[in-house]
């Protein structure tokens, strides 16, 4: 699949297929999908990587930092929040 973009509904690397509009499913590459077109909204793609263990991700600051495959899902979509609404002490 391959993108410079991802969501963080699903854990990095998830086993859970990607919803987009277009895609080659892959699972045994580690790259499963399924195409949808609409709603937009229900649409995500996993950050995905061939890394073992995880993926690398980069922060609007410009660094750089690798993501097990196991953290924990609450974590990494609060990384992934824009609005900060998650409850004060989650994390």
């Amino acid at each position: 699949m391959g993108g410079n973009i991802f969501s963080t509904q699903t854990g990095p690397n998830s086993a859970t297929p990607d919803t987009v509009w277009g895609c080659r499913n892959a699972p045994l590459e580690g790259m499963p999908c399924t195409q949808s077109g609409s709603p937009y909204v229900a649409m995500f793609a996993a950050a995905r990587s061939y890394h073992k263990g995880g993926v690398q991700a980069c922060f609007v600051d410009g660094s750089v930092k690798f993501f097990s495959n196991n953290i924990n899902l609450t974590t990494w979509q609060g990384l992934g929040s824009r609005g900060g609404g998650e409850a004060p002490g989650e994390f």
